[in-house]
């Protein structure tokens, strides 16, 4: 139920009202100091108060270990609202092929559980690995720790580096695009009636 559906049918108190000059001023000057007000709108704030805040936020984690927990679940149902043009790239080559996939599936499977890119039924995993966020530190330990669990699991895993495919003038590798399309296919078709061994690797 939307928050104003008990007044509906009556005009808002305040249609048609035009604030005086004077009156914008007050709330103006009331808003200086506010963070979140339009008033503080490119300023910088100062090293020594980000450090305070983030000492605060990581303290309140140490205090409350159940929220790392709740925000682990929150997130096990969330969907990824942008999509690389690298990801989008390779679900319209596999919607081409007539290969079903889903979007984001939450690998619970594993103990460093986390959603994937791209999923096919049985069990073919897609990576799309952006040049910036997997090279970030500890990044590329976790892609090969959380690869080799699904390989454990039984699952196929296919990674491929965004600049592999499109390059960043958005220039498309299509040579090598369609090779990994062709590979990925390849084992979907074989999966689709042939669960892999959990040691298969």
């Amino acid at each position: 139920m939307r928050r104003t559906s008990w007044n509906k049918g009556k005009s808002s108190w305040s249609k048609g009202k035009h604030l005086t000059k004077e009156h914008r001023g007050n709330i103006a000057k009331a808003l200086e100091g506010n963070v979140n007000g339009k008033a503080n709108k490119g300023k910088i704030v100062p090293k020594e108060i980000r450090l305070k805040i983030s000492k605060k936020v990581k303290q309140n984690y140490i205090d409350r270990p159940e929220l790392i927990e709740q925000i682990k679940e929150k997130r096990k149902l969330q969907t990824p609202v942008y999509e690389s043009k690298h990801e989008k790239l390779v679900q319209n080559e596999l919607a081409k092929r007539k290969i079903p996939f889903k979007k984001h599936r939450y690998m619970k499977e594993i103990e460093h559980s986390y959603q994937c890119d791209i999923f096919i039924e049985p069990n073919v995993v897609i990576e799309v690995d952006g040049e910036y966020w997997h090279n970030l530190p500890g990044r590329k330990e976790m892609d090969e720790i959380r690869t080799l669990e699904l390989l454990r699991e039984g699952f196929a895993v296919f990674r491929v580096m965004a600049l592999q495919i499109m390059d960043k003038n958005y220039k498309i590798n299509w040579e090598n695009l369609n090779e990994f399309i062709t590979e990925v296919e390849s084992s979907w078709q074989m999966n689709r009636f042939v669960r892999q061994s959990p040691l298969y690797f």
